[in-house]
C-alpha cells in the first residue's frame, strides 16, 4: 500500500486491458490503472516483490535484467512518477 487507496503491484503480467504496463503497475483501491504512474514499459522479465518507502519510492526485486531498457540487475527503484531512480546506489 502505497498513500491512501493506492497500490503498487509487480509480478508476471505484461498487459493491463489495452496498456502495458510490463510487471509492475499501481492502482486504485477500485482497481483502476494509474495511468500517470506507469502505462507502456516496465521490467523486461519478472518482478517478485515490492516494497514501499516512506517517500514514496518503489523498490523491486526480481529476475530481471532491465527497466525501460536502462541496465537493472534484479533490484531497481522506481520513482513516484514510474521512472527508474537511477541515483539507488547498487554495488557492482
Amino acid at each position: 500500500l502505497n498513500s491512501p487507496g493506492l497500490y503498487t503491484l509487480v509480478g508476471e503480467f505484461t498487459n493491463y486491458s489495452t496498456l502495458r504496463p510490463e510487471r509492475i503497475a499501481q492502482m486504485t483501491s477500485t482497481g483502476s490503472l494509474v495511468t500517470t504512474y506507469l502505462t507502456d514499459g516496465g521490467f523486461d522479465a519478472d518482478a517478485f516483490s515490492v516494497a514501499i518507502q516512506p517517500d514514496g519510492k518503489a523498490i523491486a526485486g526480481g529476475t530481471f535484467s532491465s527497466f525501460k531498457a536502462v541496465a537493472a540487475q534484479n533490484l531497481a527503484r522506481i520513482t513516484t512518477d514510474g521512472q527508474l531512480d537511477t541515483t539507488f546506489p547498487l554495488l557492482p
